[in-house]
């Protein structure tokens, strides 16, 4: 049958990471699930220990961002698929997770699916932002290897040049609705802590690179899918 692994890079999310890592276990389709680890400081390795003993753990001792954990977990990764999801992620089903999969399985001609936020508030959703920020995504193992040999985006750039990498070599994508939300920045931490993070993710996007490339992906995308 064929399967998946979960890709879950996680830092200081023992808190929230229960309500992600629960309905996984009851899905025949995920053969492993994995948690990065980032250097968390709120004891979220022995939180996973003493209560998920089924996954797998990668510590990693210091904090080195979303793409150098996922690099980690990916390395032990047999399976063809995987599917990378945040630590963070709440009000999903593992239904819609299947008919997802089930996609995949009946259209053997995609590459990549990501799971579009259709719980977004609407400003999240104007111009498929709920898309091309999305961090949870079906991918083929072989592709998202292959990416990894010649892109080595900082932290939160992985998703804007991965969809890029994917025009340019003619990757096919999909998408799929998901009820989904995650935890906005302010809801995790106290706002000195919540507010450099926020910028850490947009603020690359607003120098002339990368505001010309976001214009570009966002007039591009929908035409590709």
């Amino acid at each position: 049958m064929l399967q998946a692994t979960v890709l879950i890079p996680a830092f200081n999310e023992k808190n929230r990471i229960g309500t992600v890592l629960q309905p996984f276990l009851t899905l025949p389709w995920i053969q492993q699930i994995i948690v990065i680890d980032d250097g968390s400081t709120d004891n979220l390795g022995k939180f996973l220990v003493t209560n998920f003993p089924q996954i797998k753990l990668i510590s990693q001792a210091t904090n080195q961002g979303k793409t150098a954990a996922i690099q980690a977990g990916l390395n032990q990764v047999t399976t063809p698929w995987v599917l990378l999801f945040d630590a963070d992620i709440w009000q999903f089903q593992t239904s819609e997770l299947t008919l997802a999969w089930n996609q995949l399985k009946t259209h053997p001609q995609f590459d990549v699916l990501i799971l579009q936020a259709i719980s977004d508030p609407w400003y999240q959703r104007l111009g498929g932002f709920d898309i091309l920020f999305s961090g949870e995504r079906l991918i083929k193992t072989s592709v998202l290897k292959r990416f990894f040999k010649s892109h080595q985006p900082k932290n939160y750039e992985l998703e804007l040049v991965f969809n890029h990498w994917c025009f340019k070599t003619g990757i096919k994508l999909t998408t799929w609705p998901l009820a989904m939300k995650n935890h906005a920045k302010l809801q995790k931490w106290p706002w000195w802590q919540a507010l450099p993070r926020s910028w850490s993710v947009y603020g690359q996007w607003l120098t002339p690179r990368g505001f010309f490339e976001l214009v570009w992906q966002i007039f591009t995308l929908p035409k590709r899918l």
